[in-house]
């Protein structure tokens, strides 16, 4: 079934149905607000951006965190920072509060740190 989601503040993800246009899940994800939302391309997946300088993979179908990633090249500085999944779902790229560019390998169970581009990414 098709889903859509919505990040909040409060560190929180709801997953919505477009048909019944009601909250099915609400899912504690971060300890501060979210930032951003991204659904790898096969679906299986969401990963989240947040205030609290992580990022997070969640599995749609159990709602439940897989994995975390965190580092001290990734800074999250405003309410809206973007990330972006490739096309084929294996790598997200991500801006950071410090410049940096980060570049991160998705598994099914892990996010890695794939390449850093230092200051390239100033506001």
């Amino acid at each position: 079934g098709s889903l859509f989601v919505s990040g909040h503040k409060d560190g929180t993800v709801k997953f919505w149905t477009p048909t019944t246009k009601k909250c099915i899940k609400q899912v504690e994800v971060h300890d501060d607000a979210i930032t951003s939302v991204n659904f790898t391309s096969d679906g299986r997946y969401l990963m989240t951006t947040s205030q609290d300088h992580t990022i997070k993979l969640i599995d749609v179908k159990q709602f439940e965190e897989v994995c975390m990633f965190e580092s001290e090249h990734y800074l999250n500085g405003n309410s809206s920072s973007r990330s972006s999944i490739s096309p084929s779902g294996d790598y997200a790229v991500i801006g950071s509060k410090n410049g940096n560019v980060i570049v991160l390998k998705l598994n099914n169970d892990s996010i890695q740190l794939e390449e850093i581009y230092s200051g390239e990414h100033a506001s």
